[in-house]
């Protein structure tokens, strides 16, 4: 089961502080989401009659609320348009392609890859690895004023681009997922098999990037109870992880690891998911999904 959770409308709230989301928007294993302006034009509907043009999805929605959660886990974990959502008015717009948003099912796409019960973590992977970096794409506005590179709290991982979450599932040099779990064609992680390593991934071009997300559901607590880290190595024995960073550092807070790898150079890079310190529960494996893409 996929649980989507709207990251909240506190952003504005009184005495609401830097961090607003709680409760169910900072569940560890849902997809929390947060809400951007809408470049929808208005169609002579009255959803805001004080916007009279359309306006910048690059924006995030004043009201959204911002994270990380108290317990400083990354949320929320994608961006998409919040206002102006006029569902049962789609009919009224034209034909022409820049007037349409097409929404695709990545369930049913990763079901037409033979995967029939594809795993939420999978799913949220496949989202995440898309997302686009809004405050890379406008330099502009309240939003996005002396505020750090995705991940973070206004946007998390990035508003979702569904054509780039789909690369994952093409058939195109370097790009891959794995859906690992009891039953499925590669086993969950247990304290005797701590580890798991693609084949290789096959690099072209020397300014290519690759895009890896990992994630997984955690076990029940506050606080993560198994850790697992996102590695990879490219052809010269370089490494990167942690979440969108070139440091040396691990990530322990978090049950979602994303790393963006600009210039990782050509020849074949590989990709380790592995397990930190002790499980939560003796015996009890840790299913995960990983996903990869060349941008």
């Amino acid at each position: 089961m996929i649980v989507l959770v709207a990251a909240g409308n506190h952003a504005e709230a009184a005495n609401a502080g830097k961090q607003q989301i709680g409760a169910s928007s900072a569940a560890k294993n849902c997809i929390t989401v947060g809400a951007t302006v809408s470049a929808r034009p208005n169609n002579g509907k009255k959803f805001a009659p004080w916007i009279a043009k359309p306006m910048d999805p690059s924006e995030v929605a004043v009201f959204s609320s911002r994270g990380p959660t108290k317990e400083g886990r990354i949320k929320p974990d994608v961006m998409a348009p919040g206002t102006a959502i006029l569902s049962t008015a789609s009919r009224d717009l034209d034909s022409r392609s820049d007037r349409r948003v097409e929404y695709a099912s990545l369930r049913q796409a990763v079901r037409s890859k033979g995967v029939q019960a594809p795993s939420a973590a999978l799913i949220k992977a496949l989202l995440i690895n898309g997302t686009i970096d809004i405050q890379e794409s406008v330099d502009k506005g309240k939003s996005t004023s002396s505020t750090p590179a995705a991940p973070n709290g206004l946007q998390g991982f990035g508003r979702v681009q569904m054509s780039q979450s789909m690369a994952a599932l093409s058939t195109n040099p370097g790009c891959g997922f794995v859906d690992a779990g009891d039953g499925k064609v590669v086993q969950p992680l247990t304290p005797q098999d701590r580890w798991w390593e693609s084949g290789p991934i096959e690099i072209l071009d020397s300014d290519s990037s690759l895009v890896a997300t990992l994630t997984y559901s955690d076990r029940e607590g506050q606080l993560l109870q198994n850790d697992l880290n996102l590695i990879i190595r490219n052809a010269y024995g370089e490494e990167r992880h942690v979440n969108c960073s070139t440091g040396s550092q691990f990530d322990g807070q978090n049950n979602v690891e994303k790393v963006i790898w600009k210039g990782i150079g050509p020849g074949s890079a590989y990709l380790k998911i592995e397990a930190v310190g002790g499980f939560a529960r003796f015996n009890d494996p840790q299913g995960f999904a990983a996903v990869w893409a060349v941008m």
